[in-house]
């Protein structure tokens, strides 16, 4: 028995974990990393539309905000403008291909999480 616990005590803290023998944070638990951001950023980068990593990964936030990542009418408008002042706002087709783009790279995550009900307005 640890330093001077009774056996009561030990019972009780035993009682109070979880049944799982692995830590919540487990990675066998868990499974791997999710690498779909990290690819929709190269992805993005590649359509040479003038995106550098922050504007990449601020348009893929903006998809991202809606459960099934399709831009709004709103969003389009916020996405057409994500490069910054001073550069020309993207085409609607451009913004079309850079989210067709984000959606192939996020099609494995978006079937794992309606197969799992786990959408993302309901984790935030």
């Amino acid at each position: 028995m640890p330093d001077g616990a009774s056996r009561e005590e030990i019972n009780a803290s035993n009682t109070s974990r979880p049944s799982s023998v692995h830590p919540t944070n487990c990675l066998c638990c868990v499974g791997p990393p999710d690498l779909s951001f990290e690819r929709a950023v190269f992805a993005l980068l590649q359509l040479e539309l003038g995106f550098d990593y922050a504007t990449a990964a601020r348009f893929i936030r903006l998809c991202r905000a809606s459960q099934r990542m399709l831009l709004s009418k709103g969003k389009t408008k916020i996405a057409s403008k994500v490069r910054g002042k001073g550069v020309e706002p993207l085409s609607a087709e451009e913004v079309q291909r850079a989210q067709d783009a984000v959606l192939t790279c996020y099609a494995k995550t978006l079937a794992l999480e309606e197969a799992h009900g786990l959408a993302i307005s309901e984790l935030g």
